[in-house]
């Protein structure tokens, strides 16, 4: 995924609008220290409340699973 792309979440139940923003989230079924970078994210800046794509979040899933081939939101894994 492009550094420039930028979620559409709409907008947060609580009424506050999201920033999106690239983060990165440490993952042990990597191996000691292994993380994921570059992972999208929209964050609301009123209540803090997270998005992430659906596709994101299985393929987390699969790499907590054991499959660690492939990438993830641009970042190789």
């Amino acid at each position: 995924m492009p550094r420039s792309t930028v979620l559409d979440t709409g907008q947060c139940p609580c009424g506050g609008t999201f920033a999106s923003r690239l983060i990165t989230v440490p993952l042990n079924a990597l191996g000691p220290g292994g993380a994921l970078e570059d992972v999208p994210e929209s964050r609301c800046g009123d209540c803090g409340t997270r998005v992430y794509q659906a596709a994101l979040l299985r393929r987390i899933e699969s790499i907590m699973r054991g499959d660690t081939r492939g990438s993830i939101a641009g970042a190789t894994t």
